[in-house]
């Protein structure tokens, strides 16, 4: 019988057991949970006994193995081969492993240097990195080859390149940005074949959409609302008090995620997030309203460190260099308007938001404003692969995105641009109105791909992660199936719903 290995994700904590029942009962698919802890087996266990095939504790990179053995005290001499030969078969290098890392590859991290600091990053050497490395692609190859998985789906960069180096297809539960949808991406990327294909095939037809985003999409607004209580002197004093009582209670039964990160590291961590929130709330930071009848490019920041940079852009992550090279070549009278994420509050490093203010033309919007109203109002979008870059682009408003893996870099007003050398000519057509008629009828194609190809969430709500449409498990299930029918390994058709 043919299996697929699932990582554990909080997001996803619901819909993984339906969806492995689901494929049981439909498809006579084993399903395989790997889970960060053997508190997280446990849940599993006891929450969906009958759901998995079983439950196992997988290897992370910043964690001792479940057995509390140290992945480098067990490694042969051999490591070194090890890694060239995963490096050679999976055209990735290990240290974009790391990077991926919020506790290894902090360094990357260039706008994230406040980032509360763990254990494991202080006490991880270059070394114990690669050889963890090393390790979890050969638990993951091991796994593959012993339980005859088909398939990995996951959210990990570790889960990915060891679904590479085995030869099997990973997959990614993404959401599209768009409404309540969701789909399978085909690589740790968020990219879709799917989406791209059928994007281009109506943009080949000239078709035409009536599709639009009249909000930002549900899952994002939700969480927004949650972070901006956050920010609030009695919110933030129950928040402390709170990691203090987790600390003892974790400690007390023995956690181990009680030795992740140092409890005055969060603690610190919450009371900036408190700072900066009143600091870029206040009258620090422009309103929208005061660049009305200023032409402006917008640039908006994305958290550090976090997966959607750090592992969806690992070929350019340099936002403070983007913003002072878009500075730098923009044409006179045109203001560049920077605003950032909730997600990124007391994490910057100490003077960014002086050094950005020092940038005479970029004006710094308060944190509270819309990423959705200033998009409405900007000349245009300047992004690495940010949400705003999506508005943006199916708005049919001009993009210049740094990030190569985009859903919306195939609509043609959107410029993929790699290097900071010069980008006066990319700003310069984005700014000059060429194309106007055609951005207004392609961006609401992609919109329209997404709703075409793409599985309706419904009332499945992120937030609440208990409630889960039968609808929607099966619509899962049903387009897992067919991304998988065509690239399982030794020609096996997984089957269409």
């Amino acid at each position: 019988m043919r299996s697929i290995a699932f990582e554990a994700h909080p997001e996803q904590r619901a819909v993984l057991p339906h969806l492995a029942r689901w494929l049981r009962q439909e498809k006579a698919i084993r399903s395989y949970l790997y889970v960060g802890s053997a508190q997280d087996r446990d849940y599993y266990r006891s929450h969906f006994p009958d759901s998995f095939d079983d439950i196992v504790v997988a290897p992370q990179l910043h964690a001792v193995t479940s057995d509390g053995i140290h992945p480098a005290d067990h490694m042969d001499d051999g490591v070194r081969n090890l890694a060239v030969d995963i490096e050679t078969k999976t055209g990735t290098p290990l240290n974009h492993i790391v990077m991926a890392s919020r506790h290894l590859g902090r360094g990357y991290a260039l706008l994230g240097s406040n980032h509360p600091l763990s254990r494991e990053a202080v006490r991880t050497d270059n070394t114990t990195a690669v050889r963890r490395c090393v390790f979890g692609v050969r638990f993951w190859a091991e796994e593959i080859r012993t339980k005859n998985i088909v398939a990995v789906a996951g959210f990990s960069k570790l889960a990915a390149v060891g679904a590479a180096y085995s030869g099997v297809p990973f997959r990614q539960l993404s959401m599209a940005r768009f409404g309540n949808y969701f789909y399978w991406a085909d690589d740790v990327f968020g990219t879709s074949d799917t989406i791209r294909q059928r994007l281009e095939t109506l943009k080949a037809a000239r078709e035409t959409s009536d599709l639009a985003m009249a909000a930002p999409y549900k899952a994002y607004s939700s969480v927004v609302q949650e972070y901006a209580a956050a920010t609030r002197l009695p919110t933030t004093l129950r928040k402390m008090a709170h990691r203090i009582a987790q600390q003892l209670y974790w400690r007390l039964r023995g956690y181990a995620k009680a030795n992740n990160y140092y409890l005055v590291e969060d603690l610190r961590y919450m009371w900036r997030f408190r700072r900066d929130g009143v600091r870029l709330s206040g009258t620090d930071a422009a309103r929208l309203s005061d660049l009305d009848g200023t032409r402006f490019v917008f640039f908006p920041l994305s958290t550090e460190p976090e997966l959607s940079l750090s592992q969806l852009s690992p070929e350019f992550f340099f936002q403070h260099a983007a913003i002072a090279a878009v500075s730098r070549d923009l044409p006179a009278g045109v203001r560049l308007a920077v605003k950032d994420t909730m997600f990124a509050l007391g994490r910057r490093p100490d003077g960014f938001y002086k050094a950005l203010a020092d940038l005479k033309n970029v004006v710094v919007l308060n944190v509270a404003e819309q990423g959705f109203d200033i998009v409405k109002q900007a000349a245009g979008v300047v992004t690495i692969n940010g949400t705003a870059g999506f508005e943006a682009a199916v708005s049919g408003k001009p993009v210049l995105a740094f990030g190569r893996h985009n859903l919306y870099n195939g609509l043609d007003h959107v410029q993929h641009v790699e290097s900071l050398h010069d980008l006066r000519e990319p700003l310069r057509r984005m700014l000059s109105g060429e194309g106007t008629d055609e951005a207004a009828r392609q961006g609401p194609l992609l919109l329209r791909a997404i709703a075409e190809t793409c599985v309706d969430g419904r009332e499945f709500d992120l937030t609440s992660r208990d409630t889960v449409p039968t609808a929607f498990v099966e619509d899962l299930g049903r387009s897992l199936c067919q991304s998988l029918e065509f690239t399982v390994p030794d020609g096996v058709a997984v089957g269409k719903g």
